[in-house]
């Protein structure tokens, strides 16, 4: 359903949103309105509540399915999404109005016809039923299904029943039949689809993966997300090693503590909820293992100045393809070894000019920060992670913590690569080496040799 600019609330206001389409006159809880139908938006004289964008129209109970005017009432009502200002989250609002000296019918031909210009009218939606909670089919029948069907919207359904099973969707279903893809999930369901759709774009245009600094082809269709998990991403990163592609993901790449809990908390996965707790207590209280890191970052250039790198379009039909990935070597700035028990790369602005202690993380962004954590005491790992889930300046305050801002480019190489007895933090025979273990998007993954480089890409479409 699309938003936009809605009616003010002062017949005084200046018109700002285009030229007025109709304008006439509505009752709306008893009162007579002079409402116009302008290019982005309806404009209700006088009305007090939020304001609707051009969204899809219904007649009211009392009127027939049929959709032919009530002579009596004369009612339609106007669906449309409002978001908050402080939570940033959408719900679905509505008001009945009675047209006067007029069919309702004009109304709603008119607003019906400028909603659906250049607006998706078929979709693919991938979901995870047991995603994060276990919960995201059921929020999804109960809570978006409505929506898109009060929209207008046809919807093709699949919803997968195995490992990988979204990725054999993604890879065999023609999505040049629909306008968009919609994942109802967490991290994993959409680092699965994501991935797949730009490797399997990029290796029908016979583009090398494996360079990092290759032009991408944009794909020819438009993404979406409705949050069903536990974290959700918005943008790409794309992560290599010396000459291999590792994979596409979509909000983080850990490295250190992160994956070796990741592998802990996905193999208990019978535990629920129950075995991030579990394994956040063993692991954050456990011996750590110490890393020797050399960190090279690319850092965002401001906005506006030539840049030698721009971040390659993969979403946008009318993307540039003609933008050049970053030439070896160029912009890239050294941060020397590290010597770390966890780091973290995350796609978001990291705003600390905000007043008080609190931060805002800016997800829709074309840059991610770097988080380095050199602390092995259990306390301060568990204090910085509260502050965190709490958005507070303090989580990047701590001296045993290293922020790095607005960068579009990091490497790392783990300086000692050798394999060492006890390279497992919690010291259990027979576990994977955690000094090859990456946290892709809440996925753990191995890589062959501990040098890796992690590359933005671009924002999904908004």
């Amino acid at each position: 359903m699309a938003s936009g600019k809605g009616p003010s609330s002062g017949a005084g206001e200046d018109v700002v949103d285009g030229v007025i389409i109709k304008a006439g006159e509505v009752v709306y809880k008893g009162k007579d309105h002079e409402v116009s139908l302008l290019e982005k938006g309806l404009r209700l004289v006088g009305f007090s509540g939020s304001e609707p964008g051009v969204t899809p129209v219904k007649k009211s109970k009392s009127v027939p399915k049929s959709g032919a005017a009530s002579p009596q009432t004369n009612t339609f009502v106007l669906h449309y999404i409002v978001r908050d200002k402080k939570t940033k989250k959408c719900r679905c609002q509505s008001i009945q109005l009675d047209a006067k000296e007029e069919s309702s019918d004009n109304w709603i031909s008119q607003i019906e016809k400028m909603r659906k210009e250049g607006k998706p009218q078929k979709l693919l939606v991938i979901i995870n039923p047991i995603g994060g909670t276990g919960i995201a089919r059921k929020q999804f029948e109960k809570v978006s299904r409505p929506l898109f069907d009060l929209a207008g919207i046809e919807l093709v359904v699949k919803v997968t029943e195995r490992a990988q099973h979204a990725r054999e969707i993604a890879q065999n279903f023609d999505t040049s039949t629909v306008d968009g893809v919609i994942i109802v999930g967490g991290d994993g369901l959409y680092m699965e689809v994501l991935h797949t759709l730009v490797l399997k774009t990029q290796e029908e245009a016979g583009i090398d993966v494996n360079d990092p600094d290759a032009k991408l082809v944009p794909l020819s269709v438009n993404f979406g997300l409705i949050p069903g998990g536990e974290t959700n991403g918005t943008g790409v990163f794309s992560v290599h090693e010396p000459g291999k592609l590792i994979h596409y993901c979509g909000i983080l790449l850990g490295y250190g503590l992160y994956p070796d809990m990741m592998d802990k908390i996905d193999s208990l996965r019978w535990m629920k909820k129950a075995r991030i707790a579990y394994v956040g207590l063993t692991k954050l209280f456990g011996k750590k293992r110490v890393y020797d890191l050399d960190v090279e970052v690319l850092r965002a250039l401001p906005q506006g100045k030539n840049m030698d790198i721009k971040p390659v379009s993969v979403f946008s039909r009318e993307a540039d393809t003609d933008n050049a990935a970053a030439k070896p070597g160029a912009g890239w700035t050294s941060l020397g070894v590290k010597h770390i028990t966890a780091m973290m790369a995350i796609l978001a602005h990291v705003d600390m000019d905000t007043e008080g202690n609190n931060i805002e993380l800016d997800p829709f962004t074309d840059v991610f920060h770097l988080s380095l954590v050199s602390t092995q005491s259990g306390l301060d790992y568990g204090k910085m992670l509260h502050e965190y889930s709490q958005r507070k300046k303090d989580t990047y305050t701590h001296d045993y913590v290293e922020m790095v801002n607005k960068i579009q480019g990091l490497r790392f190489r783990l300086v000692d690569d050798e394999k060492k007895e006890g390279a497992a933090s919690d010291g259990s025979s027979g576990r994977r080496d955690v000094s090859r273990l990456l946290d892709v998007d809440g996925e753990t993954m191995m890589c062959t040799v501990p040098n890796i480089e992690l590359r933005y890409l671009t924002l999904l479409p908004r």
